[in-house]
């Protein structure tokens, strides 16, 4: 591990960087937390606070070519649920969990796809961009109806989180775009990995009123997921995972000290 200017890396077998930011309990549990998109490892700000009451030690990563990772030609699930398990060995941890909200949601369920459960003792996946899990952008007839802008407006009205949220997408592209477009790229095309073959437990997190994602795309990929433990929330958008961060690390903490 390496940290310089503010910012703590961990270098990989290929010879990579992954830059990460760590908030909450630096005595608790690991939980790795996999950030949307546009966004970057500074996502954990916005759940430091829910991270800390429940005692997690929660890390945020960049994935490559975003904020301050090195780029990868072949990205892939396989490879970052490698990263994954390359990250929890660097910070002298066997056993841990994985968050992931919104695009960060599909590379949670690669790591519960790919990581042994021995090690990988917790997985939500909360709002999961599920873009491409049934087939290339299988979920289409659903983002059509999308407003972007509209899912962000509640965001705006707190300057809080707003502001904290800003500072996150900007640094995705600390580095350009090209990042973010690989990124993307793997979520809307059909997965690599089969979500009916993920039996072990798999928290999927959703806000009935997201309009970013909205619920029938996760519901699918729960009712299909022989492992899926689905928690809708009333009246909750796309940022439930601040909304509902107690309720998500509380349960991670459980699993985690089980």
């Amino acid at each position: 591990m390496a940290a310089d200017a503010g910012v703590a890396h961990i270098a990989t077998a290929d010879g990579r960087r992954l830059a990460y930011l760590q908030v909450g309990d630096p005595d608790g549990p690991l939980v790795i937390h996999n950030h949307g998109g546009p966004s970057s490892r500074l996502e954990v700000r916005l759940l430091e606070g829910s991270a800390t009451r429940n005692g997690i030690r929660l890390i945020g990563v960049d994935r490559p070519g975003m904020g301050q990772s090195s780029p990868q030609k072949a990205q892939s699930y396989s490879g970052w649920a490698d990263d994954l398990v390359a990250i929890a060995d660097a910070l002298g941890f066997r056993e841990f969990g994985v968050t992931g909200w919104s695009e960060g949601g599909p590379w949670a369920l690669a790591a519960a796809a790919y990581i042994d459960p021995d090690r990988l003792r917790h997985v939500s996946s909360i709002a999961p961009g599920s873009y491409g899990a049934f087939g290339d952008n299988s979920a289409a007839q659903y983002l059509s109806k999308i407003d972007a802008l509209g899912g962000t407006l509640a965001l705006i009205q707190r300057p809080d989180i707003g502001t904290a949220f800003g500072e996150s997408v900007a640094e995705c592209f600390a580095h350009g775009s090209d990042g973010l477009v690989r990124d993307a790229e793997l979520l809307y095309r059909h997965w690599a990995f089969d979500v009916a073959k993920i039996e072990r437990p798999v928290h999927l997190w959703q806000g009935l009123d997201d309009k970013l994602v909205p619920d029938p795309i996760n519901k699918a990929v729960a009712d299909a997921m022989p492992g899926a433990i689905w928690h809708p929330v009333e009246e909750a958008g796309h940022f439930i995972a601040v909304g509902a961060g107690d309720d998500i690390f509380a349960i991670a903490a459980e699993e985690l000290r089980a």
